[in-house]
């Protein structure tokens, strides 16, 4: 069996617009989300603060930050209806044409550069952004059945991704539950 690298890629947690942090309610998400996942031997990040103090929330020291994953960056390529989009195959629809289609390439090879880079069997953690990671995550497998895949992320959810011979191969949504939100409120 051939070695395959598995790239996870989260949405960051809960924050209070137009705050720049993570919410207590955010810390404690992602501080329990995190519980659950790892080891990584790479986590790499958007530069904005509510993706570092994600990962860091969730128990990973942050390898790298970049500037190329961040949403401010994005703001230019990304057309202001993709950020309503609330299912994968809707995604998979903006990424097909124009702007979308470019900044969905774009993240795509970032992620394939990160996954690249991991070892043999590698795990590797990107903390991103809602809207990019979906429009990454529909170019990086752009024949998967993405009505399938369902729902747009929510805060913390995100894709596993499984990569060998310069691409990648399969994918796992990751979803958070209700559970969650009931274990924050009580």
């Amino acid at each position: 069996m051939p070695a395959m690298r598995t790239l996870e890629v989260r949405r960051h947690s809960k924050r209070e617009q137009p705050a720049k942090h993570l919410s207590q309610q955010g810390v404690l998400l992602a501080r329990d989300v995190g519980r659950r996942m790892g080891p990584f031997e790479r986590v790499v990040c958007s530069s904005a603060w509510r993706c570092v103090e994600t990962a860091c929330a969730m128990g990973f020291a942050v390898d790298e930050t970049r500037d190329d994953l961040h949403m401010r960056r994005a703001q230019d390529k990304l057309p202001d209806d993709v950020l309503g989009l609330s299912t994968f195959e809707a995604f998979a629809d903006a990424a097909s044409s124009g702007k979308a289609k470019r900044l969905a390439q774009d993240l795509a090879y970032i992620w394939c550069e990160i996954a690249a880079a991991l070892s043999k069997n590698g795990r590797g953690l990107v903390v991103g952004h809602g809207a990019m990671t979906e429009l990454a995550a529909v170019a990086a497998l752009p024949d998967a059945d993405h009505a399938a895949w369902g729902k747009a992320l929510a805060v913390c959810e995100g894709i596993r991704l499984t990569f060998d011979r310069g691409r990648f191969h399969s994918a796992q949504i990751l979803r958070v539950g209700k559970r969650h939100d009931r274990r924050l409120r009580t």
